[in-house]
């Protein structure tokens, strides 16, 4: 109808029930832990598509709502049927305090050929936020500090009110054909995110989220190049990306306590990619690195990878193929010691995999993975995000997989 080409709208509905206990699949030790927890979204969205000659443009509205509740239960042995019971008497905290975090965000993006080699992109976003914890005064009767108790005491503020955001976001990027085959491309955005339920409401005696906490806002600029060939390709982009109010999961200020904070950042990266088709032989490669830095305490960013990366060569004849990858990292000493393990070693690793078509429809894929059984951890690492050590945590040893893939 006119330079309205489509519309197009989608509606979702998610629900997680999610139980997580010390005793059901292993020994408990002196107490007994429990922790039900639920995870509900629902949303969707309806977008407009014009066709304006060399300008393509989307505009749209969409809805998110996530709320998420959980409590944890504790008590001896003894207590065993009161604790499943879920009674109140056994209550140990509300950890995610009946808390919804709703977005309604409308956008525009349009795609303009400003001649045969020259695309110039932009898009612009607002999003309204509105944030509530509707057991913020905890569960009557209960044991269990609440949730308000916890915010007074490490914020000086309760979540009585809802908390409300308006937020802006925009993109510019152009692109430029060099040659067929070759684009170079730079961009310019911000971006911003809110604070998640954890970040914003998680209420534990050694874990607590700060409902005044600011949504991040990142101010990027990156460059790159796309080139392909008829038997090879290759990407590379680099980017800068000035933080204000960086969310930090904050373990130095509080001794004990998990707190949250806005503080100042600087994330900085570089990504390289390739391939190399050779006859029956196909070479690939990747590696990407990234710098962090937390400006407002002068020390690095925790949870920073280190530089990382892949190679793998692959044999292909009619019906199978064979091939290697060596997967690898180097040490990172870049660390946040609150958050950190500590600095993780350099590591290398190789797998190695082969398929066979079984027919047109059907595919046998067999490999063994860290062939060497190399001893090694990722720098990304911890024991779970329900615990505030930071336990480095082993990756898995030697492993063999066999897997049959069919399609109907």
């Amino acid at each position: 109808m006119g330079p309205l080409a489509r519309i197009e709208g989608n509606l979702f509905l998610t629900e997680v029930d999610h139980e997580m206990d010390n005793y059901t699949l292993r020994t408990p030790g002196m107490m007994l832990m429990r922790s039900p927890t639920t995870s509900d979204t629902h949303g969707g969205k309806i977008e407009g598509q014009f066709d304006f000659g060399t300008t393509k443009a989307r505009i749209g509205v969409d809805y998110q709502s996530n709320n998420r509740v959980a409590f944890g239960y504790g008590g001896p042995a003894s207590m065993l049927a009161l604790i499943e019971a879920g009674d109140v008497s056994r209550l140990t905290s509300v950890s995610w305090p009946d808390v919804t975090i709703a977005q309604t965000g409308l956008y525009a993006e349009t795609e303009t050929a400003l001649d045969a080699r020259t695309t110039l992109k932009f898009g612009a976003r607002y999003d309204h936020v509105r944030a509530t914890a509707g057991l913020a005064d905890g569960v009557a009767g209960a044991p269990a500090p609440a949730p308000n108790t916890l915010y007074t005491t490490y914020y000086g503020t309760t979540f009585d009110a809802a908390r409300t955001e308006d937020n802006f976001g925009a993109l510019v990027r152009l692109d430029y054909e060099l040659s067929p085959g070759i684009t170079l491309f730079s961009g310019l955005s911000r971006s911003v995110r809110t604070a998640d339920a954890n970040e914003r409401a998680f209420a534990r005696s050694n874990w607590v989220g700060n409902p005044d906490i600011a949504p991040e806002k990142h101010h990027q600029i990156d460059v790159g190049i796309e080139a392909e060939g008829k038997a090879w390709a290759f990407t590379a982009t680099a980017f800068a990306d000035r933080v204000s109010d960086y969310i930090l999961r904050d373990q130095f200020t509080v001794a004990g306590v998990t707190t949250y904070r806005n503080v100042s950042a600087t994330l900085a990266g570089l990504e390289l990619g390739g391939s190399l088709q050779s006859g029956n032989w196909t070479f690939a490669g990747d590696v990407t690195y990234t710098y962090g830095q937390n400006r407002t305490d002068d020390r690095p960013l925790a949870q920073i990878p280190p530089l990382e990366g892949s190679l793998s060569g692959t044999y292909a004849a009619d019906l199978w193929h064979v091939g290697g990858r060596m997967n690898f990292a180097s040490s990172q000493t870049r660390i946040d010691p609150a958050r950190d393990p500590g600095a993780s070693a350099g590591w290398a690793t190789l797998d190695l995999f082969g398929g066979y078509a079984l027919s047109e429809k059907a595919m046998l894929f067999a490999g063994v993975d860290n062939v060497f059984d190399k001893a090694y951890s990722n720098h990304l690492s911890r024991a779970n995000t329900f615990d505030s050590s930071v336990t480095r945590v082993m990756e898995p040893g030697r492993t063999a997989y066999l897997k049959l893939e069919a399609k109907f």
